[in-house]
């Protein structure tokens, strides 16, 4: 009975000691993701191309939007050749922060309601964005990220996206 005690008591140690490490590693991935969520973010602020880039697991990875309904039919309404085409769009992170960087204006994207899950090998990131243009809301939507890490590091490995346009961007 006593060998029986020890061994229970020696196992709930090792579980407790397992789930702390495992709990800090957690914790550990988490503000990791946050911190590349602000390297994003700082990137197309600064218009800086190669950090962006450094982002990701490669140069073009999956990039696709769907354009929501509302802003189809306002795209239709402006040009009837919107209609015949896909509410999605695939692009790339490149051409992304390539098109930011070659703009006049000030870019920002703000984050919401962010919810980052990770098993320590594959992390999703969901949110709420905002897009700033000269602290116009140019756009919104619903973003998620699929990441990666390999050898130690956190890359992004997909981008998908809604996009609401401001009806009011016609105004400008």
């Amino acid at each position: 009975m006593f060998k029986s005690l020890s061994f229970l008591s020696l196992f709930l140690f090792l579980c407790s000691i397992n789930i702390s490490f495992a709990s800090s590693l957690q914790q550990q991935n988490v503000s990791n993701i946050h911190n590349i969520m602000a390297e994003f973010s700082t990137s197309i602020i600064n218009k800086d191309v190669d950090k962006f880039m450094a982002l990701f697991v490669e140069q073009e990875v999956s990039w696709v939007g769907v354009i929501s309904e509302e802003t189809h039919k306002l795209l239709t309404s402006k040009n009837s050749a919107f209609s015949a085409q896909s509410r999605a769009k695939f692009e790339s992170p490149s051409k992304f922060i390539t098109d930011i960087a070659a703009s006049p204006h000030n870019m920002r994207e703000a984050f919401s309601n962010v919810v980052i899950k990770n098993d320590n090998n594959v992390a999703t990131v969901t949110f709420d964005y905002e897009m700033y243009q000269n602290e116009f809301k140019k756009n919104w939507g619903q973003e998620s990220w699929l990441l990666l890490k390999i050898d130690g590091q956190w890359k992004i490995h997909a981008v998908n996206f809604s996009l609401t346009l401001n009806a009011d961007i016609f105004k400008q």
